[in-house]
């Protein structure tokens, strides 16, 4: 998951250069735009708990949405992460001129990123 917290730092390096943008040692990345004593801070890990699957068949029944492995007929899970967070915290970065990210790793596994942020 180390390569989606590069991309996301040096994005928001480039993006944002006068901005604080820091990453620590095992990946989590923070944000900082503008200068406040009170800040709304955005929140979302970049880690997945599932196994990457080249061709999965995705079946919506209305009530729940499954994922079978096309090659073995097994049912996987489906990567579900919080790209979505993401995206919507790239959006309010967008949006407010004072405003702190928190990205963290590992969240899926005992909430590690969380755990060790500083």
């Amino acid at each position: 998951m180390r390569e989606f917290s590069n991309w996301l730092f040096k994005y928001l390096k480039k993006k944002y250069p006068g901005c604080k943008v820091e990453m620590d040692t095992i990946g989590n990345v923070y944000f900082t735009k503008g200068v406040s004593e009170i800040y709304p801070c955005m929140v979302a890990h970049v880690d997945c708990n599932q196994d990457y699957h080249s061709n999965p068949l995705i079946i919506n029944t209305g009530n729940w949405i499954v994922s079978i492995d096309n090659n073995t007929g097994e049912q996987i899970g489906m990567g579900h992460d919080d790209k979505a967070g993401v995206y919507i915290s790239l959006e309010m970065i967008k949006k407010f001129d004072k405003i702190k990210a928190f990205f963290p790793v590992n969240e899926e596994i005992s909430a590690l990123g969380s755990k060790s942020a500083d």
